[in-house]
């Protein structure tokens, strides 16, 4: 997807919603002659939805293997999760820990470790509250679980929160025309429209999410 701009669109680097610095420190881990890119896996592991199928999104989960990924992100992980594993709160994060948790948690998701992402998630939603990437977070591993009544509620709420963001919208209308809410796929790949006119991105989207919906 549009993705593979982060660092030179600005617009799709902030839709992304991925912290520049973090971005950055990823980028500068790239193998040499690599590009100035973080890599992809790297925030398209908050996108998957809308890649285009199943074997399309197979490559992220399987390279690099979990342990490696995270070890891009230099957290003291064990400890941080036994903290949270036995009831109590470890001490709120700044924010570009923040960030490499945040992160973290969604790779821990994409890998079908579930508990332990959302241990992480709902402790960095209740000490930075009003994160829609968080939200996202959450709503993307209840989908996973199929618990779609959490993950939808979470997914709305981060559009409320960035309501500007149009990839949220796409996600919305790739998970509404899943379900086969085909108003509320519709209405949702219109707000995300709006917000990016004449984008390739968006017509690739509207071929998906009305393909799902058998209009074509």
């Amino acid at each position: 997807i549009a993705a593979l701009y982060i660092g030179r669109d600005c617009s799709v680097s902030r839709a992304l919603m991925m912290d520049p610095q973090l971005a950055t420190s990823l980028a500068a881990k790239q193998p040499a002659g690599g590009t100035q890119v973080a890599p992809y896996w790297s925030y398209l592991c908050d996108w998957e939805e809308l890649l285009k199928d199943e074997p399309a999104r197979q490559g992220m989960r399987r390279w690099p293997e979990l342990s490696q990924k995270l070890a891009l992100l230099d957290l003291p992980m064990g400890r941080i999760e036994d903290t949270l594993k036995s009831g109590q709160a470890p001490d709120p994060p700044e924010a570009d820990r923040a960030a490499r948790l945040g992160l973290a948690a969604a790779i821990l998701s994409l890998h079908g470790r579930y508990s332990r992402a959302l241990r992480l998630l709902h402790w960095l939603d209740a000490v930075q509250p009003g994160q829609a990437l968080t939200r996202k977070r959450l709503a993307d591993t209840c989908y996973r679980l199929g618990n779609t009544g959490a993950a939808d509620e979470f997914l709305d709420s981060a559009v409320a929160l960035q309501p500007e963001n149009p990839l949220l919208h796409l996600s919305v209308a790739r998970r509404a025309a899943e379900a086969g809410k085909a108003a509320k796929a519709l209405d949702a790949l219109d707000r995300a429209t709006a917000i990016w006119p004449d984008r390739p991105l968006l017509r690739f989207q509207g071929i998906l999410v009305r393909r799902r919906l058998g209009d074509g």
